[in-house]
């Protein structure tokens, strides 16, 4: 830790749910202050306002959403410590590659896929910045720390921000900030914009309904995903209407019963790890799905979670695996 780092901290309300359903509470107002030279910057996040007297140099990352971005905006490197899990299907060969020289601190999930971490290991990161949170890894819980926390604006306690591709491009814009590479970001979301038009342009599913699910392994809830979830959009530029989308929620548990009868064209089942198997034959398991037209035509398709929620870069990549998809079922 940087001597002379001061973090203050004032009223606070924490709220978590499981499978990170909505983002965790923060401090209603907190600075951070870091000793050394050079031009300070300055962002807001989550209720918070952290100044940095220069860009981060030793960052804790526990969010897989954020190292493709990083690694777009050449600042992968700044990277010191890492914990959780980094599917490698998130991201190329050579951020694969880069995460895989990182030092993990721990990639303990619990059954829901949330990252098992305490305050008490996240201290031995000798880092300035933290980038994700977790019950025990927060603003509030690290606030006598030193270390800065920084979440995804769209998962933030009572977030107005809409999830949409608006949404993707500030998210490259608060780390192309807080790293000090503005330009890179304005290049990089340039790029985005010009992959997403192409995408929707070539949109596979006009006509087509879908339902964006998650199942739980081993007979836990099943979770459903709603107009607050980019999840929605990203379906939405692939020409599907979903289901779900007129339930102003991110996501909320619903029953095998309901997703029966909204009888989607296509079923986008959502997982955390692996190859999602496992969470597609629990949803095959539940007594009368096997009616649904998704079902019947062999339109269920596995999806890492992050390619479809938060909104971050991996949605853009989730919209071409969903186009893919649905090209080669066009018949179906």
């Amino acid at each position: 830790m940087k001597k002379g780092l001061q973090v203050c901290v004032s009223t606070v309300v924490l709220a978590c749910t499981a499978l990170g359903l909505s983002g965790c509470g923060r401090t209603q107002e907190s600075t951070a202050s870091i000793a050394g030279t050079g031009e300070a910057i300055t962002v807001e996040n989550c209720g918070n306002t952290w100044t940095f007297p220069h860009a981060p140099e030793r960052v804790a990352v526990i969010k897989n959403t954020v190292p493709l971005t990083l690694s777009k905006l050449g600042v992968l490197d700044r990277v010191t410590t890492r914990a959780g899990q980094f599917p490698a299907d998130y991201y190329p060969a050579s951020v694969n590659q880069q995460l895989a020289k990182i030092p993990s601190l721990t990639d303990r999930l619990n059954a829901s896929g949330h990252l098992q971490i305490s305050r008490e290991t996240m201290m031995q990161a000798d880092a300035d910045l933290v980038v994700g949170i977790t019950d025990t890894v927060n603003a509030h819980t690290m606030q006598d720390t030193g270390k800065a926390v920084i979440e995804e604006p769209s998962l933030c306690e009572n977030s107005t921000q809409h999830p949409s591709w608006d949404a993707v491009f500030e998210h490259v814009n608060l780390y192309g900030k807080l790293f000090n590479v503005p330009d890179r970001a304005d290049n990089y979301n340039e790029q985005l914009r010009q992959r997403i038009a192409q995408l929707e342009r070539n949109a596979a599913g006009e006509g087509k309904s879908v339902a964006v699910v998650f199942p739980s392994v081993g007979g836990g809830p099943l979770y459903a995903y709603g107009a607050e979830s980019m999840a929605t959009q990203v379906a939405s530029s692939a020409g599907l209407r979903s289901v779900f989308s007129d339930t102003k929620k991110r996501v909320f548990e619903v029953s095998a019963e309901e997703v029966i009868a909204s009888d989607p064209d296509v079923i986008v089942v959502l997982h955390s790890q692996g190859d999602g198997h496992a969470e597609v034959e629990e949803l095959k398991a539940m007594n009368g799905v096997e009616t649904m037209r998704a079902v019947r035509n062999n339109q269920v398709h596995p999806v890492l979670l992050n390619k479809f929620d938060p909104p971050t870069p991996l949605a853009v990549d989730g919209l071409g695996e969903l186009n893919d998809f649905l090209k080669g079922h066009a018949d179906a």
